[in-house]
């Protein structure tokens, strides 16, 4: 701010003072309770008390609608990734076919953390990642048809505490 020897606006504005209040109005601002911010925090806290957990609410509920978009996707019957196939279009193995060779690989093994389960009982759970692969093939011709089929299994292994 400038100083008021430099600006006379500034030394004029300097200069001025209220007007006293009118007494009407200055008995009604003494006859007023105090209202503060410690008057109106019971208010909002009657108000957080409801709103809170209805926002929790929403917000999980959109969550889990996201979730269920999410894994579910645009899937329509009509899609190329859901289409339908006549049960005579499959190459399922016909009873000619015998199985020659069945594997189980361990594709990967995450490491969830511990969890609390049952009666206050700590464990820790690992999610294991297979792919299965069944190999069978027609003794005849030699035709061979490979099947693989994704498969996740959750694990719980107890800690014991000394």
């Amino acid at each position: 701010m400038n100083r008021p020897d430099n600006d006379p606006l500034e030394a004029e504005l300097a200069g001025l003072r209220p007007k006293p209040l009118p007494p009407v109005l200055e008995q009604r601002l003494r006859a007023a309770p105090v209202r503060g911010a410690a008057a109106r925090l019971p208010a909002l806290c009657m108000r957080a008390r409801f709103i809170l957990p209805l926002a929790a609410v929403l917000f999980l509920s959109l969550g889990g609608i996201a979730v269920w978009m999410w894994t579910h996707g645009d899937a329509d019957p009509g899609s190329p990734a859901v289409a339908r196939t006549d049960p005579a279009d499959t190459a399922a193995p016909s009873p000619r076919m015998r199985p020659v060779r069945a594997e189980n690989y361990l594709a990967n093994r995450i490491d969830e953390g511990v969890f609390i389960v049952g009666n206050h009982i700590a464990a820790r759970q690992y999610r294991y990642q297979f792919v299965d692969t069944v190999v069978w093939e027609d003794p005849r011709d030699g035709t061979t048809v490979e099947m693989s089929v994704p498969r996740e299994e959750i694990v719980l292994v107890p800690i014991h505490s000394f």
